[in-house]
């Protein structure tokens, strides 16, 4: 016997578009011969691969993270920028090989913008400083006359980036990250660099590094949590097996409902909680 139902759909809330963004940075062929080669014949004028960003472009990417990733952590931005045979190669000890900085800040805003994706910038918490942080934001952000925004138009590009994304370290949670601190630690890093930062370009929007664990999200969120304007919940899931795959949707919304919950109770036990 078959039985017929019939189902009325509703509307219980919206996606973010940006839920579907990726991330890009310098670890195998990821950006050279992946992105980007000047000498291969699949590549345009610029050096982008063209296979590559009709993908790309066809996935409908609407923000993209770059450099990183644990490369960040040992990132120089001015290692990237100015003519091409000027730029330093350089031992690339996070993930081995030489990097020859071909790929930087100028090319990576140009690809964003050829694939219709909202940049999104890391900065380092390992062996950069904040001064560093501060001089990028005035590089791809601001229209003065002072020296970074000055280097920005010398290097051929007049008009602001306005990047509106910036990440503030990435995975310092763990210990294999040049810059691993614990949550107190990197909170107050954290908290000076959106200080400082948003006070040269107000506009912009700050990420938080999150961790697959709630008290370190609520160590960051309750030392900075208001002046950040998202913290990111780093979680691996899907790499054993296929259940672990079809299981992390419903782990994502746990975690996210513990969080929840500690953010609105912070004494309560993470059983009542969730």
């Amino acid at each position: 016997m078959q039985t017929a139902v019939k189902i009325w759909p509703r509307k219980i809330g919206k996606i973010d578009n940006m839920i579907y963004g990726h991330f890009t940075e310098h670890l195998g062929r990821c950006i050279y011969d992946g992105i980007y080669n000047e000498k291969s014949p699949k590549s345009d004028s610029r050096g982008f691969r063209r296979d590559v960003m009709d993908a790309v472009k066809n996935i409908k990417c609407p923000i993209l993270r770059w450099p990183g990733g644990n490369f960040v952590s040992a990132y120089h931005w001015q290692d990237g920028i100015g003519p091409l045979e000027k730029r330093p190669q350089l031992l690339n000890y996070i993930w081995g090989g030489v990097e020859s900085n071909r790929f930087g800040t100028d090319e990576f805003i140009e690809y964003c913008r050829e694939i219709d994706a909202e940049p999104y910038l890391a900065v380092s918490l390992g062996t950069a400083t904040l001064d560093e942080a501060m001089a990028w934001l005035e590089y791809c952000n601001l229209d003065t006359p002072t020296k970074f925004a000055r280097m920005r138009r010398e290097n051929g590009h007049p008009e602001p980036y306005h990047v509106k994304y910036w990440g503030i370290g990435n995975e310092v949670y763990g210990p294999w990250q040049v810059g691993h601190c614990s949550a107190a630690e990197y909170a107050e890093k954290l908290r000076q660099y959106t200080q400082f930062m948003k006070g040269v370009d107000p506009s912009i929007k700050v990420i938080a590094v999150g961790a697959d664990n709630p008290d370190w999200d609520m160590t960051v969120l309750k030392h900075a949590g208001h002046l950040i304007d998202y913290i990111s919940i780093h979680q691996y899931h899907g790499c054993d097996d296929y259940f672990g795959t079809v299981a992390s949707v419903y782990y994502c919304e746990q975690r996210l409902k513990l969080l929840e919950g500690l953010i609105k109770h912070p004494s309560g036990s993470r059983k009542d909680l969730l």
